[in-house]
């Protein structure tokens, strides 16, 4: 059973488009002051060029596909597993490896059971945060969050927790614990 994460938002899609072009407009500016294309390029060494032209496209590309994801991230239950499919994050949880009485649905605007603390590794934007953080309270965290008022929490046996945006997360926990079940 498939269900989708929020997508972003307008705000989101913005910033990450915004980010993705910067990476380029730098690197453009980098060859046309340096004399235009021939001449910058004839007088570079392959180390130059790859730092001036070629990761700024690998860092454009990236945020790209972040920003595609935001709008194609799904989690999806199968007979043993969870699904977890987002950018760079996505893996597959074994279903045995949750704690189904503690999965609960968090509205994180209000409640303060469950905060984010320092991003570890991942991306944090406005309207989007994907990737490991710690928590306030202790732990860490995977999340793919999009709307922070629609959030089912999902604590994992090694005390990593993981935080998902979807429209219902109270029909995905159901579907979770039943799936547990079988």
């Amino acid at each position: 059973m498939r269900f989708p994460i929020i997508p972003i938002d307008a705000t989101a899609s913005t910033v990450l488009a915004l980010l993705a072009a910067l990476p380029l407009a730098i690197s453009v500016f980098v060859v046309v002051s340096g004399g235009g294309p021939a001449r910058y390029f004839a007088s570079q060494s392959w180390i130059s060029l790859t730092l001036s032209v070629g990761l700024p496209v690998l860092i454009t590309l990236l945020l790209v596909y972040f920003l595609y994801g935001g709008y194609r991230s799904s989690v999806t239950i199968t007979g043993d597993a969870l699904e977890f499919s987002v950018p760079v994050y996505g893996r597959s949880i074994p279903l045995d490896t949750i704690e189904p009485s503690g999965a609960h649905v968090v509205n994180m605007r209000t409640d303060r059971e469950v905060r984010l603390g320092v991003r570890t590794n991942g991306l944090g934007s406005l309207g989007y945060s994907l990737g490991w953080f710690r928590l306030v309270g202790g732990g860490k965290a995977l999340v793919a969050l999009t709307d922070r008022s629609s959030v089912a929490s999902l604590p994992l046996n090694d005390g990593t927790t993981l935080l998902v945006s979807l429209e219902e997360p109270a029909v995905f926990i159901q579907a979770l614990q039943a799936a547990r079940a079988n």
